[in-house]
């Protein structure tokens, strides 16, 4: 159940942030804030005073928050652009995705997510293709093999 009043939170993140600058630390569904709060102009200062920050950018399909990266018509905002280019090594694409098993049956949060997964990993598609194609793949590839660590 949500809180029925939320308290700040950016300052304490920004501790955790200063806190140690070794440390990666990626906000997960960038751009899928549906109260607003979390702007392209707030995420270009948190990049720009602290290094250590990454965003993973979340494709929310249905009726996208008004913050969201894409428009309608799956052009990437002007904006986001922008910071996207500024910042072309902190981003990754990301996005809760639910596969289950041929066996698991019945409702629940689960299988919703896995109801909306194709329209996820759709939106995703579109946004890379939306951007210029270096940029795309370091997005959807190279930055999340360098910030998680992974083998190729």
């Amino acid at each position: 159940m949500n809180p029925a009043v939320l308290r700040a939170n950016l300052a304490p993140f920004e501790r955790l942030l200063e806190h140690n600058r070794k440390a990666r630390i990626v906000w997960a569904h960038a751009g899928s804030d549906i109260l607003g709060h979390w702007t392209v102009d707030l995420s270009r200062r948190l990049l720009e005073k602290h290094p250590n920050l990454y965003m993973s950018l979340r494709m929310t399909p249905g009726r996208a928050p008004r913050n969201h990266p894409l428009t309608a018509d799956f052009r990437v905002k002007a904006e986001w652009l922008k910071l996207l280019q500024d910042f072309p090594d902190h981003f990754v694409i990301g996005g809760d995705q639910f596969i289950p098993a041929a066996s698991v049956a019945g409702l629940g949060p689960g299988m919703t997510f896995a109801q909306i997964s194709p329209r996820v990993r759709g939106r995703s598609r579109a946004f890379l293709d939306a951007l210029p194609s270096e940029l795309a793949r370091r997005i959807g590839y190279e930055n999340a093999v360098r910030i998680y660590k992974l083998k190729e």
